[in-house]
């Protein structure tokens, strides 16, 4: 299961989530790369989109795909 950070960058939000689900699936919070730079704003979403889909398929080279998100994160999925 990949989950898409929110508007702030972080996957924080996500870590209950991550506990509750450790038994039944792989989970992976897909973090903005430039927030510890501070620079969130930086990558534009068609940029971050490619991204994440470069990073699931390092992970997951074969759908199908589990994917959510939160806020900005649950639209960053959908166009996933």
């Amino acid at each position: 299961f990949f989950c898409v950070h929110p508007f702030m960058g972080n996957v924080f939000c996500y870590i209950q989530l991550a506990r509750l689900l450790k038994n039944h699936c792989s989970f992976y919070g897909l973090q903005n790369p430039l927030i510890e730079k501070g620079e969130i704003d930086e990558l534009t979403l068609p940029e971050l989109i490619q991204l994440y889909i470069e990073e699931i398929k390092h992970v997951q080279p074969e759908g199908p795909y589990r994917l959510g998100g939160w806020s900005l994160g649950g639209a960053i999925a959908y166009e996933i």
